[in-house]
């Protein structure tokens, strides 16, 4: 039984390790999309605590009401965007470190466009909440100062991490083609 276990374990570790980048877009596209869905739909945690209290006042109740889903979804989707984000970056990281670069230059990509967009978009709250442009900005600040620094360092990492990959890429890029090496 023990033993069974064991390699249960070793297989599951295995798994992730061959499917890690796989699972991690997996993460941060699960994160990002039902974290927005959450932010847009103008539910707060407050909510989710008067809610608790009182009966919907719908003729027909759903089976689950969704100020039960949204806490839920919120739990769930912020730490997989975390670990999903981080995880990336650590991908990043450890394949330009070894010289492999399987598809590195796309995640670099894909993590530098995911920073600053979040850095030049999202990050507005930070700043004074009044006057915002959109009202999702003033629905990121209602949820703390804790969540929207800590969704803006994690926007500046990713950036970070995706520029420095671009740039080691590119240096990559003219040091294999002659027609660049003189520029």
């Amino acid at each position: 039984m023990k033993q069974n276990i064991t390699t249960q374990a070793n297989n599951l570790k295995n798994y992730v390790k061959l499917h890690k980048l796989s699972l991690s877009i997996i993460l941060v596209a699960y994160g990002a999309f039902y974290l927005i869905s959450v932010i847009m739909s103008y539910w707060t945690p407050l909510d989710w605590i008067n809610y608790i209290s009182e009966v919907p006042q719908t003729v027909v109740t759903p089976l689950i009401p969704p100020n039960i889903l949204n806490p839920f979804f919120f739990v769930t989707s912020l730490p997989a965007l975390l670990i999903g984000a981080v995880s990336l970056c650590l991908y990043n990281i450890y394949e330009i470190k070894t010289k492999e670069n399987y598809n590195t230059e796309h995640i670099a990509l894909l993590l530098t466009s995911f920073g600053f967009t979040y850095v030049v978009v999202g990050a507005w709250p930070l700043g004074n909440p009044v006057g915002f442009p959109w009202d999702w900005q003033r629905q990121i600040i209602s949820y703390g100062p804790l969540f929207s620094w800590l969704l803006y360092c994690l926007s500046l990492l990713v950036l970070v991490v995706g520029i420095i990959s671009l740039y080691v890429h590119s240096r990559k890029y003219r040091s294999t083609n002659n027609e660049f090496s003189n520029c």
